[in-house]
């Protein structure tokens, strides 16, 4: 179980009859409850919960976070239902399984790895969550939806520069990469006032995708980087 205070713990003993449960917490042993307030404060955790795994092997679960990140962080989102804030993965993960003055170092390299893995979702910002998809999407089918999802320009861009990389993902790159390119510049065009380095810089994101594909051709009508 994990208790908002006192962190994970094991139950060591029931007393019914005393109206108490007595649990081993990792920062308080033999922690005696009333059952209410327990029920009330108490989460239970399955055993194949990424705290109580940590609880039964504490090294195992920080080996497992520095030498594979992409693993460790799959780990916390299937136990959380695939779907966490930053702020409640920072809860499970930093200062208990990462220490806090390494953390940072470590999350910007766990990224970097994560970006390379599209079942992923890593948003630019705090406010959104960390995904972990499950679904049949092909590898170039998650590019094209992690761009429509995307809502900050700086990370539309910077997808535009994965599906360059990445243009043996699509059958054919022409054809399904029109659509993104369209659009990459239709927002662009829309977010001049309010972010002109942004849709400068992703327009010329467009731009460098377009000119990467043989056999595509925008409309006559589509912006331009001179009409931006």
């Amino acid at each position: 179980c994990v208790h908002p205070t006192f962190g994970v713990g094991r139950v060591s003993n029931w007393d019914l009859l005393g109206d108490r449960v007595v649990i081993d917490f990792e920062t308080k042993a033999a922690h005696a409850m009333g059952l209410r307030i327990a029920l009330k404060t108490l989460k239970p955790l399955g055993e194949d919960h990424i705290l109580a795994q940590y609880l039964n092997n504490p090294a195992a679960i920080r080996e497992l976070a520095e030498d594979d990140p992409v693993a460790f962080v799959g780990n916390v989102l299937r136990c959380s239902g695939g779907t966490l804030r930053f702020d409640e993965f920072e809860t499970i993960v930093k200062d208990r399984i990462v220490g806090d003055a390494k953390y940072k170092k470590w999350w910007d390299n766990a990224k970097k790895h994560l970006r390379g893995h599209r079942e992923f979702v890593i948003p630019s910002k705090r406010t959104e969550p960390l995904q972990l998809r499950t679904s049949d999407l092909s590898p170039a089918e998650l590019l094209i939806e992690d761009f429509d999802l995307a809502r900050d320009l700086k990370e539309k861009a910077r997808l535009l520069g994965e599906m360059r990389k990445h243009l043996d993902f699509f059958a054919n790159p022409a054809s399904d990469l029109l659509p993104v390119l369209e659009n990459a510049g239709d927002v662009a065009m829309k977010s001049q006032k309010l972010n002109p380095g942004g849709a400068i810089e992703l327009m010329l994101a467009r731009d460098a995708l377009a000119g990467s594909i043989k056999g595509l051709r925008l409309p006559e009508n589509a912006p331009t980087l001179a009409a931006l």
